[in-house]
């Protein structure tokens, strides 16, 4: 079995061979951005399953991709930082 992220490689590779510019488009998410998007899936869906119910209670937002930022809740894209740490990776063509 790939992982998403190796299978994120390939596709990457092959838009680059193509010389196309614009590759963040045609790429799957990150395994870390997939998790934090199946997290906030799985809580809307608990939510459906229960709409009939009288009494929902609702799943907690902190732990389903969401997250406290300043005393404001917003939604957790991902843990990792958005560019590689390595800095030979973040330069082209020189």
């Amino acid at each position: 079995m790939v992982s998403i992220d190796a299978l994120r490689a390939v596709m990457a590779m092959n838009v680059l061979r193509q010389n196309k510019k614009n590759i963040a488009s045609t790429l799957p998410p990150t395994s870390d951005a997939l998790l934090y998007h199946s997290l906030r899936v799985s809580r809307q869906i608990q939510i459906w399953q229960h709409a009939l119910d009288a009494h929902i209670k609702y799943p907690e937002l902190i732990h389903s991709g969401y997250e406290m930022v300043d005393n404001c809740l917003k939604i957790k894209w991902t843990t990792k930082p958005p560019l590689a740490m390595d800095r030979s990776l973040q330069t082209c063509g020189t």
